[in-house]
């Protein structure tokens, strides 16, 4: 059984700017995505895959930050592969 955290979530940043929570949970929050209005539950992980993957909407606001979120995950990407190449010499 998970505990609650002793202290609130920081949701004002990221992927958190783009959904609006409708319940608190222990583990995750009930939230409904602002271009969509598809409620989900799940954290950033979630949230993310929605928007870039699954969201309907075709807003161009929504066009931007899919593909700023894609950006990101690919500078992750590349920057995970350069660590573990560094690693390997």
């Amino acid at each position: 059984m998970r505990v609650a955290p002793a202290a609130a979530p920081k949701r004002d940043e990221g992927v958190w700017k783009h959904v609006e929570v409708l319940e608190e949970h222990v583990t995750c929050p009930k939230v409904q995505c602002t271009f969509c209005q598809h409620k989900l539950s799940g954290g950033a992980t979630r949230i993310r895959e929605h928007i870039t993957q699954k969201c309907t909407s075709s807003l161009p606001s929504l066009l931007q930050v899919k593909k700023e979120l894609l950006d990101e995950a690919e500078r992750a990407k590349e920057k995970k592969l350069k660590k573990t190449e560094d690693l390997k010499v």
